[in-house]
């Protein structure tokens, strides 16, 4: 069992958001996934994570308040409770909208230098 508490956590700015890592896990278990990472993100009010893909990693995103996220060439506006997952090579963003937002990532694998920015 692992108990992990987000105020024991550091922020860190990522220019536009802040993130807190709460895990980065190896597994031991053969025919699964390897890794993962999770992470408290939080996007100002009006804000916008710049966009970006991955090659190899899938992410998961569990929103804690409305939003707008984009993938690819379209956008969709989710709600408190909402999962959208993007699969790799999907590129993508998200924007707060008048109030601060929280979103929990999950990333799996993890491969931290897998990250491409999108102009």
């Amino acid at each position: 069992m692992k108990l992990i508490k987000e105020i024991e956590k550091i922020e860190e700015d990522r220019g536009g958001y802040t993130r807190k890592v709460l895990l980065e896990q190896n597994f031991e278990q053969k025919n699964a996934i390897r890794s993962t990472w999770v992470a408290l993100v939080t996007i100002p009010p009006s804000g916008k994570a710049q966009a970006h893909f991955h090659e190899n990693v899938t992410e998961f995103f569990y929103f804690l308040g409305a939003a707008t996220i984009g993938i690819n060439n379209k956008q969709y506006d989710v709600d408190t409770g909402d999962l959208v997952i993007v699969d790799p090579g999907e590129a993508h963003w998200v924007k707060s909208g008048e109030t601060s937002l929280q979103i929990v990532v999950f990333k799996f694998p993890n491969i931290p230098e897998d990250k491409t920015l999108v102009e």
